[in-house]
């Protein structure tokens, strides 16, 4: 996979939402990242929007934030190819 590069992923975050933590992006980013959380072990389920070409990721509310923002941030800072 080749991934963006890392000024088109800056507006990636994750934020609390439903009793979970969700991350809301464009669908090509949240592919990549649902891909990286499989991964790691860490579950989480796609969920496409209204808006045309976006998505999120939510994770249960047990889910450990720490985990997750960091393969967050380690996907933001990677190189794109």
């Amino acid at each position: 996979m080749s991934l963006p590069g890392k000024a088109e992923k800056e507006y990636l975050n994750v934020a609390r939402a439903g009793g979970g933590l969700t991350i809301r992006g464009r669908g090509e980013h949240l592919h990549e990242l649902a891909a990286l959380y499989a991964q790691r072990g860490i579950p989480c389920r796609w969920e496409p929007s209204d808006r045309d070409g976006e998505a999120a990721l939510w994770f249960d509310c047990g889910a450990d934030p720490t985990a997750v923002s960091a393969v967050l941030e380690s996907y933001k800072n990677a190189k794109g190819s």
